[in-house]
């Protein structure tokens, strides 16, 4: 099942999603003969893209995009409007896919020296043709992507985020949890209990297990929105 589903936690000022990635996802990369490595990689960015354009709910088209002087040069996921979504992975030059390691983490994937680059791209339906798209670029920081997209909203958008990602070579699914406005300090503390309750989905919801809990989850609801590949 292809789907992304969203939550609400009201009284803790927490809201989020989750999405999954089965059919889709290999449609996505299909004809792109990507090794192991760079197949979970594309699917942590397929969906962290999806998770992303479900919390902004923007009007056109959310991309996000990685590339350092790793094995893979770059990576980007596009999201457009009714969640039509396509992913890439470029590998660098001279790069032998048979010889990259199927466990390869981020670091080893696409930062190397240290210097690589993330950034979320939005690209408003109907923009003037004398309006740039809005680009937010930061450093690429972090053990893995979702630390590294942690690291952009912290810095780039300041806004208190938890991310979970996993992925293997067919399937993907991320937990995507934001602080909303702060209420009165009181209405905080007092429902202090559902924040830790809406944040413990994602200590429990680790990878592997994740995939399979958030397609459970989906298989169960009926308010998942589908998603398909441009």
């Amino acid at each position: 099942m292809d789907a992304l589903q969203k939550l609400l936690f009201p009284r803790a000022n927490v809201r989020g999603e989750t999405v999954v990635l089965g059919d889709a996802l290999e449609q996505a990369v299909v004809n792109q003969n990507l090794p192991v490595a760079a197949r979970r990689l594309a699917g942590e960015m397929a969906a962290a893209a999806l998770l992303t354009a479900g919390a902004l709910q923007f009007d056109g088209t959310v991309a996000l995009q990685i590339e350092g002087d790793g094995p893979v040069r770059r990576a980007l996921a596009e999201v457009r409007p009714g969640y039509a979504f396509r992913v890439m992975v470029e590998l660098a030059a001279g790069t032998d896919p048979a010889k990259l390691d199927p466990n390869a983490k981020l670091k080893d994937l696409v930062n190397v020296s240290g210097r690589g680059r993330c950034a979320f791209i939005l690209d408003r339906a109907h923009r003037p043709a004398d309006e740039a798209p809005y680009q937010g670029v930061v450093a690429l920081e972090g053990d893995t992507l979702a630390q590294a997209l942690e690291n952009y909203f912290r810095h780039s958008e300041q806004v208190d985020t938890k991310l979970v990602l996993a992925a293997d070579d067919k399937t993907a699914g991320g937990v995507f949890l934001q602080k909303m406005p702060a209420e009165a300090a009181h209405d905080v503390c007092r429902h202090g209990e559902e924040r830790r309750t809406a944040y413990a989905l994602t200590r429990r919801h680790q990878p592997p297990a994740l995939l399979g809990r958030v397609s459970a989850r989906h298989a169960r609801s009926g308010a998942a929105l589908c998603l398909h590949v441009l």
